[in-house]
């Protein structure tokens, strides 16, 4: 599950946010990078894109500090770092307080 947050911080960074390096040739690793992993993970991506990550309450997370340290990374290594930081502590606040409730999935 991840695995799968990160990939949805990468899409989300590749369409919601801004930094100087995406708008290089750079971001074309970025797109084999995702589809690479959209393959391996076996995640087909549906609905709107503009909200890709998961919403948390704003006392856990504060996400304006997370679109701040995207948009200071300098080369395509810092903005992977900070993806991977930043997706991995919202992964832990999302697995410690929070309930997901899929009542039409199969146990």
């Amino acid at each position: 599950m991840r695995d799968v947050y990160l990939l949805a911080g990468l899409i989300d960074c590749m369409i919601n946010q801004i930094n100087p390096v995406l708008r290089t040739a750079l971001l074309r690793d970025m797109y084999k990078k995702v589809f690479k992993m959209k393959k391996a993970l076996g995640i087909a991506w549906y609905g709107p894109l503009d909200h890709v990550l998961l919403p948390i309450d704003p006392s856990l997370h504060n996400v304006h500090e997370y679109c701040d340290a995207l948009a200071g990374a300098r080369n395509m290594k810092a903005l992977y770092e900070k993806i991977r930081e930043g997706t991995t502590e919202m992964f832990d606040i999302l697995s410690l307080k929070y309930v997901f409730y899929f009542p039409n999935a199969e146990a």
